[in-house]
């Protein structure tokens, strides 16, 4: 994915995020691994896109998206991960 990308920017619990929305149908969160991107997942963004909606995030701290206050575990991310589906409005993903 090229840094022109249509990406779109939130703000998340005090934090900006970047993510990217492709295609229709039933939602799908995609979430990068540990180090990564949003980049690093764009090809399952596109092989998913024909048949669902498909939402990719850069976590706090990875890609474009904002650096948390301080370190965070598995829980602050679940967290985040909730809040950001709450203000997308993302129902039950798969």
């Amino acid at each position: 994915m090229s840094a022109g990308l249509d990406a779109h920017f939130i703000d998340v619990r005090g934090l900006r995020a970047r993510y990217m929305v492709r295609g229709s149908g039933p939602p799908v969160l995609v979430l990068h691994g540990w180090g990564a991107s949003i980049e690093a997942v764009y090809p399952i963004v596109g092989g998913l896109a024909p048949v669902a909606t498909v939402y990719a995030l850069d976590l706090p701290g990875f890609g474009r998206s904002d650096l948390p206050p301080q370190p965070w575990g598995v829980e602050d991310y679940q967290a985040f991960v909730a809040a950001f589906m709450d203000a997308l409005e993302i129902e039950r993903p798969a």
